[in-house]
Order: structure tokens, then C-alpha cells, then sequence
């Protein structure tokens, strides 16, 4: 990741790649970049919903047992974040 923190490549880091910097690389940087980019637009869209009153929270408890993920059975269940999940699919 670029020194900017932004998950661009800084000038250093594409430099020191040099040649090995493959475009198919290249492109999946960019993409990620993108990625990011619209996550932020729609976490910063369902903020200004919250705001104005067009939306509500719902608490972690209450998504679990929506989704049939708590533990009620004796299960435990494990959520990764996508960042860990990107971390071991990388692995």
C-alpha cells in the first residue's frame, strides 16, 4: 500500500516495482482504489440518510438474530472483516 494510506501505489512503490509491475497488477490496484472509493460514497450516502432522519441504525445484536447468527444453540459463530477475509484469500 502507497505512503498516502489510500491503497494507490505511491510514486516510491511503483518505481520499486519497476518491470515487475505487471499491468494485470496495475489494473487490479486500480480497481481495488475504486472499490474503496464507492464504498466510501455509500457509506458517506447512508450517513446523510441517518441524518436526516431517513434511515435508522440497527444494533449487532439485532442482525444476529436476524440472520440466525446468534448463539442460541451453543454455536459460535465467527465474523470475519472484509479486510481479513481479502488477508486470507490473499494467503
Amino acid at each position: 500500500m502507497g505512503a498516502g494510506g489510500d491503497g494507490a501505489l505511491s510514486r516510491a512503490d511503483r518505481h520499486e516495482a519497476g518491470d515487475s509491475m505487471r499491468p494485470s497488477t496495475s489494473i487490479e490496484t486500480i480497481q481495488e482504489h475504486l472499490d474503496d472509493l464507492e464504498d466510501l460514497y455509500l457509506a458517506e450516502q447512508r450517513l446523510i440518510d441517518l441524518r436526516a432522519g431517513k434511515s435508522r441504525t440497527v444494533s449487532l445484536d439485532e442482525v444476529m438474530k436476524r440472520y440466525g447468527l446468534d448463539d442460541t444453540h451453543g454455536r459460535h459463530v465467527r465474523i470475519r472483516s472484509r479486510a481479513s477475509s481479502v488477508r486470507a484469500a490473499d494467503q
